[in-house]
């Protein structure tokens, strides 16, 4: 089955090859690619290690933005699975 993906949540690479404005929102983009591809890895214990070990403020803003993601893949798998 195709999974609907958000297009806000892909970083535009040729907009940071470019280093054009919205530079910062593409970058955070990909760390969140990134945190995303850490929490579900199977070394992911690994990965959460060290996020416990960053200031806890740092810890909350990594969590919102897993929230974030996390709640926008169920939301998306919960609606590819409900047959009309």
């Amino acid at each position: 089955m195709h999974q609907a993906f958000d297009d806000t949540l892909v970083p535009n690479l040729l907009l940071i090859s470019k280093r054009e404005s919205g530079l910062e929102e593409e970058l955070r983009k990909i760390v969140i690619v990134l945190l995303e591809c850490a929490i579900h890895c199977e070394k992911r214990e690994i990965f959460v290690q060290r996020i416990l070990t960053l200031e806890s403020d740092s810890q909350a803003a990594l969590m919102h933005e897993i929230e974030r993601v996390t709640e926008y893949y169920l939301d998306a798998t919960l609606f590819a699975n409900i047959s009309i």
